[in-house]
């Protein structure tokens, strides 16, 4: 008998067992997600100023249940009178304390918003029971929550603002908005009563000092954002939630939504919604590896959504085509690629790689908003010419 065989023996079997333990640990100290949502529909304010909103406790409660389905914990949501200033305060200095930097934190807020145009020009969330004649006594004011923020330790920290004048933290360049649209007058002059959010780049990144992974603000509107009758949300809000139930912003159809990709769906929402005023959201991203932050790997597939986006596409190749900004081959070709990407997809089938770096630029063509309609197509044009079957 080998005497080294017993003790040989051993080693492998306290080895193995030193490795189920690492194993264990690391599934114990995975990093978890979490979301604090904050939705107020009723201010209960003594001056009576503040109009009732309809949509955003649903919202919230709506994003609660869908952020659920993409591994978050049972979401914190705070509505009308547990959204007060000291509830909203402890909430975000819980989460400040307990969540590791291995963690992912989401921040919603759904609600009114105002500037204090008399003071200090700052704005402020109109948290339930808010006082217009103190709101630094009984609001929060934006450059504070960011400090919050800031404080978080995860290493991906998002921000979806659905409020009012969200983004003054520096003074806006531009004309103020006009006072006789969806604004009256109140006690700080025009202060706007309508759903909006803005936020301004600048000095953001001295307010967050960013020491983390990433940190994404997506807001509202750059002035007045609207929530929909027919819609019954809010359309920011609306564009959050179509993004994470249904595959519609997933442009390279990998089942999954990463902040890039929600990012873009939502600011194109916004701008081509047409049911109410006209919206311009601000994303701002900030950090390293972004392109890797998958906010929804879950994503469930939507026959009527993908019929509905190609027949979008099918039109806009048409009207190109009319306007000669595209030549008819290249239709032909670009109808072609998504033909097959559309039955890879209703197979739930992998696409061919050939057609993946077309099909990324085919997309972008017809998902942007940063080019008029004949730069779109002049650029898909190029793309076919420059490499297209």
């Amino acid at each position: 008998m080998n005497p080294r065989r017993p003790r040989l023996t051993v080693a492998c079997r306290t080895l193995a067992l030193v490795l189920a333990a690492l194993t264990i640990a690391a599934r114990t100290e995975a990093g978890k997600r979490y979301a604090l949502l904050i939705a107020i529909n009723k201010n209960h304010v003594a001056e009576g100023e503040l109009k009732d909103l309809e949509y955003a406790i649903s919202d919230a409660e709506k994003l609660g249940t869908l952020l659920v389905k993409q591994g978050f914990e049972t979401p914190v949501i705070l509505e009308n009178a547990s959204a007060q200033r000291s509830d909203i305060l402890r909430e975000l200095s819980w989460h400040a304390r307990k969540l590791k930097a291995d963690d992912e934190f989401l921040l919603f807020y759904s609600g009114h918003g105002v500037r204090n145009t008399v003071l200090n020009n700052k704005s402020y969330w109109m948290t339930y029971g808010a006082a217009m004649s103190g709101l630094d006594a009984s609001s929060i004011r934006l450059s504070h929550l960011l400090d919050y923020v800031r404080e978080m330790k995860p290493t991906r920290k998002l921000v979806l603002l659905d409020h009012c004048f969200s983004g003054d933290v520096i003074e806006e360049k531009g004309p103020p908005p006009d006072p006789t649209k969806g604004v009256r007058d109140s006690p700080l002059t025009a202060v706007t009563l309508e759903k909006t959010a803005e936020i301004v780049r600048g000095e953001l990144d001295k307010e967050l000092q960013l020491q983390a992974e990433g940190v994404a603000i997506l807001a509202a509107a750059r002035h007045f954002a609207y929530e929909s009758s027919d819609l019954k949300q809010g359309v920011f809000s609306k564009a959050v939630i179509s993004a994470l139930e249904s595959p519609v912003a997933d442009t390279d159809r990998d089942g999954k939504l990463s902040l890039l990709e929600l990012s873009t769906y939502v600011t194109n929402y916004v701008v081509n919604y047409k049911g109410s005023g006209k919206q311009v959201p601000v994303s701002l991203l900030m950090g390293s590896n972004l392109e890797g932050w998958i906010f929804a790997p879950n994503l469930p597939t939507d026959a009527a959504g993908l019929q509905a986006r190609l027949s979008r596409y099918e039109a806009q190749l048409g009207t190109w085509q009319t306007q000669t900004y595209i030549t008819y081959g290249t239709m032909t070709k670009a109808l072609a690629f998504l033909g097959r990407w559309r039955r890879a997809e209703e197979a739930q089938t992998k696409r061919p790689d050939a057609d993946a770096a077309i099909l990324a630029k085919l997309f972008q063509a017809l998902d942007s908003v940063d080019l008029p309609d004949e730069g779109r197509g002049k650029a898909l044009e190029l793309a076919f010419r420059s490499g297209g079957q």
